[in-house]
């Protein structure tokens, strides 16, 4: 059972950070899009939330638990980039600088979040 939640904790969180920070974002049409401002809401805190839950969780190092959740951010940008490129291969032709700035976004959040998780594994006396 254990090696289940070893894989099924950083998978569940990932995806419901996925969900969360995705749907507004592909709701936003496309003319209005601007990186980073689209990508803030409410829903960072959820992802800001998953990182120290996927830490405390989890027996992932420090730099595992980082790396993990600072990728939501790419992933929702980049399905938005293949989805809409798919119908307009012009829609996007500055991907590469939306992937930047959203892997930068991302490791934003998930570093001090999971200094967050590191901080209440420690205060629980859960093993570092």
């Amino acid at each position: 059972m254990e090696n289940y939640s070893k894989l099924l904790i950083p998978i569940v969180l990932f995806l419901l950070s996925f969900i969360m920070i995705g749907i507004p974002y592909w709701l936003i049409p496309i003319q209005e899009v601007t990186l980073p401002n689209a990508l803030y809401s409410p829903a960072l805190t959820a992802v800001a939330v998953a990182t120290a839950l996927l830490h405390y969780l989890t027996e992932n190092t420090f730099i595992t638990s980082v790396n993990i959740m600072a990728m939501v951010l790419p992933a929702v940008v980049m399905s938005r980039v293949i989805a809409e490129g798919i119908i307009d291969p012009t829609s996007h032709n500055l991907w590469p600088i939306e992937l930047i700035i959203a892997i930068l976004m991302g490791y934003a959040i998930a570093l001090p979040s999971t200094v967050v998780g590191v901080a209440i594994r420690k205060l629980f006396d859960r093993p570092v």
